[in-house]
């Protein structure tokens, strides 16, 4: 049930879902600082596959975690679209205040969604930088460690 996406909006729990966002983008960020700290101190290959392991791995939950956000996105979208063009908003009439606030809270979750996201492409595109950088390092292809 934790990884299933609500179909309503009452019943989405955004404080959750924001506190687990939160979490998984310190979790980023604390794995960017040890690779930050492996880089410096140099390494070999077999410590390179295991970074190269862990990065394709942080990959693949960006990529599901910006899906699942485009995703839980996309049906807000639609459910407010539905709404604005069903009969009960329809008779309150014109700007009415319900329909108002309907959008201002997509809208926020809208935004909200993209800054996680365009949060975790940088911090994906950062790893991913570091990786390569590594991979490219005289520390890391055969020249072992030495010290700056």
């Amino acid at each position: 049930m934790a990884n299933e996406i609500p179909d309503t909006l009452s019943s989405v729990d955004y404080a959750t879902l924001t506190e687990q966002l939160r979490d998984i983008i310190s979790r980023l960020d604390t794995i960017y600082s040890r690779l930050d700290t492996i880089y410096r101190l140099g390494g070999d290959n077999p410590v390179m596959d295991r970074i190269d392991a862990g990065v394709d791995r942080i990959d693949a939950g960006v990529d599901r975690i910006d899906a699942r956000l485009f995703n839980i996105d996309s049906r807000l979208t639609a459910m407010r679209n539905s709404l604005r063009n069903s009969d009960r908003i329809y008779r309150l009439g014109g700007d009415n205040p319900v329909m108002s606030r309907i959008d201002v809270g997509v809208d926020r979750i809208d935004a909200g969604a993209s800054g996680i996201a365009a949060r975790l492409f940088n911090i994906d595109s950062r790893l991913t930088a570091m990786r390569n950088s590594l991979r490219n390092s005289d520390r890391i292809n055969g020249y072992g460690h030495y010290w700056d």
